[in-house]
């Protein structure tokens, strides 16, 4: 059946009516074999499509939680979910009880999750689920996976289970802004959940201090970003902007452009033939492509001695140029926000950060060409940052 799967697919995608009776009564009795693999599982989900969904599905009961982990039936349970009523697709979320957390925690089984709460957000056996996977919010709250079910839990979820979230968030709500996976669910949970949970969120992270102390987060700067884009924060936000005004910009200044410039060290870039500001060492052995990775003459990563330099600066320049991102990032929101709050020149520092940002959208080519005259001090750093804003993979948003 497995040999078959392409042609069977094409009969059911041609939607001639025996070609497509033919074809199901031929994947009818082997869906679970079909599912379980790359092929088989598009042919099944097509299937799915037609008169026939509510029979082949049975043909998943007892299966549902060795397919929710599999990399390919994960999608034909997908399919159940949210092609098939919910009379016909019940089975799904009753064989998911008792092992809601351990399964919300998987790569493939968080998905069910997802779509159980996009469809069926609101049945019985939906809520049970739910009740049983919120005894572990905290935890999921941190991780890779599961924070994508807790997140759909307060987009698609009941109100009562949108407050358990809250309330696990406001435990430890600055903690959580600064996470990497839970920053995501304090943005959700300032727009779905109930006004009194959003006010009592807003009170904790709605303070100036607080604002600026999430700004300097590798994580907590998206949130801050919305907390200046919230008009319930308006109170704080002239003051929160000439604070990032004056402090923020300093520390763009002192800690990307001098710490970071430093960590990257200038005797790597000339080592491996490649200048901040333009050209090339002619006579340099073993010639490097910029970001690749490897040598251009052996193609290797780990054998050339000569290259070993490469990895330590390709890493650098990424940590580089995402933290410069994300700053200019929230420096362009800011931007937005100044026309009517606070005047241009009492940014101070921070002028000329805006003025890159500007530069960014103008202009969309590629490293910059040397200066004309050499610079010194800031204005290097200034002419490195113009450069780092024209790098065309920093335009295709390649980096996060």
């Amino acid at each position: 059946i497995l040999e078959q799967s392409e042609r069977l697919r094409q009969q059911l995608a041609s939607g001639i009516a025996d070609e497509v009776q033919e074809a199901l009564a031929t994947v009818q009795g082997h869906v679970w074999q079909l599912s379980q693999h790359a092929t088989g599982c598009r042919l099944v989900q097509l299937a799915l499509d037609t008169h026939m969904a509510p029979l082949l599905a049975r043909e998943l009961h007892g299966h549902v939680q060795e397919a929710a982990v599999s990399p390919h039936a994960n999608y034909v349970v997908q399919k159940v979910v949210s092609s098939l009523t919910f009379a016909a697709s019940s089975f799904v979320a009753r064989e998911l009880l008792g092992s809601c957390a351990r399964l919300a925690r998987h790569r493939y089984a968080c998905r069910i999750f997802c779509r159980l709460l996009e469809f069926c957000g609101q049945r019985d056996l939906t809520l049970q689920l739910i009740d049983e996977l919120l005894e572990e919010c905290e935890d999921l709250c941190r991780h890779n996976f599961g924070h994508h079910v807790v997140q759909s839990v307060l987009e698609h979820g009941h109100e009562r289970h949108r407050k358990v979230v809250a309330d696990v968030l406001k435990s430890d709500l600055l903690s959580f802004a600064k996470h990497r996976n839970a920053s995501y669910l304090v943005e959700k949970a300032l727009t779905y959940c109930a006004p009194q949970d959003q006010h009592a969120l807003l009170a904790q992270l709605g303070r100036t201090e607080v604002i600026v102390d999430l700004a300097r987060s590798q994580f907590g700067c998206y949130v801050a970003k919305s907390l200046l884009q919230d008009s319930r924060v308006e109170r704080v936000k002239v003051e929160g902007i000439n604070c990032l005004g004056r402090g923020w910009s300093e520390y763009i200044c002192i800690f990307l452009f001098l710490r970071l410039w430093d960590t990257l060290k200038m005797e790597a870039f000339f080592l491996h033939g490649w200048f901040p500001f333009g050209g090339s060492l002619k006579s340099k052995p073993h010639p490097t492509g910029f970001m690749s990775g490897t040598c251009t003459n052996c193609r290797s990563w780990h054998t050339c001695m000569e290259c070993l330099g490469l990895v330590h600066l390709n890493i650098m320049l990424i940590r580089f140029c995402s933290a410069t991102r994300r700053i200019l990032g929230l420096l362009l929101t800011i931007e937005e926000l100044i026309p009517t709050i606070v005047p241009l020149s009492t940014m101070g520092s921070c002028h000329w950060m805006i003025e890159l940002v500007k530069d960014r959208t103008a202009e969309r080519g590629v490293w910059g060409r040397p200066p004309k005259a050499p610079v010194t001090g800031k204005a290097r750093y200034v002419q490195f940052a113009k450069d780092i804003l024209r790098f065309p993979c920093w335009c295709k948003g390649t980096w996060s």
